[in-house]
């Protein structure tokens, strides 16, 4: 079979570089901070090889007589290195883990930023449960390798072949009777290789997805209480907790198995030592007092060879935890940026779709077929359809949240793809069908319409969006936290705090999709006079079924099947008889224009 199905059956050092190689282009900046910790693990482990030594040595000579008063320079030099690695020992274990949480942190915020242009067309895809994962305990995972993993790496890779030369320095034959061992167990992490990586790969997988559904779970614990589906969750839970039980269980067992190995070929190691250095000292070959040095050395040497293994073992988890940040890192966003800067000149506020082709997939249907539509400056626009006939669609690419299979959307008179995206999303205030409202206060809720915005400024865009009176109801008031998701207030009021957003952002383009759907009766009214009161001079774009929101609009678009169908005014269309008429016949209720509505 081909490497390529087995895996990499190169030299374990040379793979653990490998993996190293792999996480280091997720450290930055701390690339270089780390290149002093590793330095400094060299150092600290052979300090502490030549404070054994010199503690061997000195054991050595009392042994065979020496007056303890003859050996005050063994003595002075056992201080001297013992203080200097516990010293330097302190002083790095606590800079590696700075590093570490800071590293963590800046992988965090370039996660997050990487997921934002990613959005949205990424993440549908992906649960959300799996990629929380990921930017938690994947990212988290690297800590382990840096404060730990790492330094224990390049002790093995430096310390151990000097700590052999030493001991071939004391006498060659120990030399040569121990570096089998260590040879050999250096190797182990390659005979488990394949399997190492394939369990590192599912671990990570299993575990992401049982979060991913312990988050299903909690997040939809209303409906599958109200539903009775409890079993049926519980089962999708089980089935989760199985395949992650079962990969935890083969990945340690591998490792268990990997480790007693290790340990074998150090006791085996260590009696050979024991027994020839005992052999050479009672035929005259080595110094009686070299004796204990040799057998601390040959120790010495075969722990930074163990912590070898142990890094292996980690580098299977640590990698794939790395390589799943990396996938994500390193994919290619749907949208991409063609312009740092944004067309010259002043923008007028259009908005025109000329023959716009979309599918989401290449493997899926078109959704719009040949859309051309256009909004003018200050106009208000309905666009209307049946389920599935693209309405969402068209504001997600006048959003530019995906582009366009097929023609182009401009704003202006220029394609989007000339505009920056955060400058294209700053022209547009967008209130969604589904709210979402974060675990804050009511007033940093709102506040995302725009960061810098002034409390007076928040309250006047809540004023407008008549969401004051439920605030100010509230047990707290202003500083009320709503909640994940805003599960303490009702779907109007949800909708109203997003319309305060929309206001708050001031924006000469307002895109709303289903904006007043959740709305009782009486709070459509209002919020309908709102919007048709921040709507003047801006140009606006209704996504929505209700007639009643219908008639409020200057024109109307009617879709069907991906196509305009129609386009007209509210009694212009019914008049026609056509598609947009027999859609509003199948509405149970024509509700009457709000009083003073075009």
């Amino acid at each position: 079979m081909s490497h390529e199905h087995h895996g990499d059956h190169s030299l374990p050092v040379g793979r653990v570089f490998r993996k190293v190689r792999v996480i280091d282009r997720l450290l930055g900046t701390y690339r270089l901070p780390l290149q002093k910790v590793r330095i400094a693990s060299v150092i600290i482990q052979t300090l502490g090889i030549l404070a054994a030594l010199a503690g061997a040595y000195l054991v050595g000579a009392v042994l065979t007589g020496a007056a303890i008063a003859d050996q005050w320079m063994t003595i002075t030099l056992l201080v001297l290195f013992t203080v200097m690695q516990f010293i330097l020992s302190n002083v790095n274990i606590y800079w590696s883990h700075v590093i570490a949480f800071r590293s963590l942190a800046e992988i965090r915020k370039a996660l997050y930023k990487k997921l934002d242009k990613l959005a949205p067309a990424y993440v549908i895809e992906r649960r959300s449960g799996d990629l929380a994962r990921s930017a938690l305990s994947d990212v988290n995972l690297l800590e382990l390798y840096i404060a730990h993993t790492l330094p224990e790496f390049l002790q093995a890779i430096v310390v151990t072949p000097i700590t052999l030369l030493v001991i071939g320095a004391i006498h060659w034959s120990l030399m040569i009777a121990l570096a089998p061992f260590l040879v050999a167990a250096v190797t182990v992490p390659d005979w488990f290789a394949r399997r190492a990586e394939e369990q590192g790969r599912e671990y990570r997988a299993s575990a992401g997805e049982m979060s991913a559904d312990v988050i299903d779970g909690v997040q939809g614990l209303r409906e599958i209480v109200t539903f009775g589906a409890m079993e049926q969750a519980t089962k999708r839970l089980d089935t989760g907790q199985q395949r992650y039980s079962d990969a935890y269980v083969s990945y340690e067992g591998r490792s268990g198995l990997e480790r007693g190995s290790g340990d074998a070929l150090l006791a085996a190691g260590m009696i050979v030592t024991v027994a020839l250095g005992g052999w050479l000292t009672t035929q005259g070959h080595m110094d009686m007092a070299l004796y204990p040095a040799a057998t601390v050395l040959a120790a010495m040497a075969f722990m930074p060879v163990m912590h070898l293994m142990n890094v292996a073992r980690q580098l299977s988890q640590t990698s794939a935890a790395a390589e799943r940040v990396m996938g994500i890192m390193n994919t290619q966003p749907t949208v991409i940026d063609r312009a740092a800067s944004p067309p010259g000149g002043p923008i007028v506020p259009t908005i025109n779709f000329e023959d716009i082709r979309f599918r989401y997939a290449p493997e899926l249907p078109e959704v719009l077929r040949g859309v051309t539509l256009g909004v003018s400056p200050g106009e208000t626009v309905a666009l209307v359809g049946r389920s599935g006939a693209g309405k969402s669609t068209c504001t997600y690419l006048l959003l530019r949240l995906w582009d366009p299979t097929a023609g182009s959307v401009r704003v202006g008179g220029h394609d989007l793809r000339d505009f920056p995206q955060e400058y294209l999303r700053g022209m547009i205030a967008y209130v969604p069908q589904d709210v979402y409202l974060f675990n804050i206060s009511v007033r940093e809720n709102i506040r995302i319409g725009r960061g810098d915005a002034t409390d007076a400024e928040v309250e006047d865009a809540a004023r407008r969006a008549f969401a004051l009176d439920f605030i100010t109801a509230l047990p707290d008031r202003w500083d009320t936290v709503l909640g994940e998701r805003g599960a303490t207030l009702s779907g109007g009021q949800r909708q109203r705090i997003a319309i305060a957003r929309a206001f708050l952002k001031d924006a000469p383009i307002l895109v709303m999709d289903e904006a007043v759907s959740s709305l009782d009766t009486e709070s459509e009214v209002s919020v309908r006079k709102a919007v048709r009161e921040v709507s003047r001079g801006r140009t606006t774009l209704i996504v929505a079924h209700r007639p009643s929101t219908i008639r409020s609009a200057d024109r109307i678009i009617m879709l069907e099947e991906g196509q305009v169908a129609e386009t007209g005014w509210f009694d212009e269309l019914m008049e026609s008889g056509g598609a947009f008429s027999r859609l509003m016949a199948s509405q149970v209720e024509i509700a009457q224009p709000v009083d003073g509505a075009p």
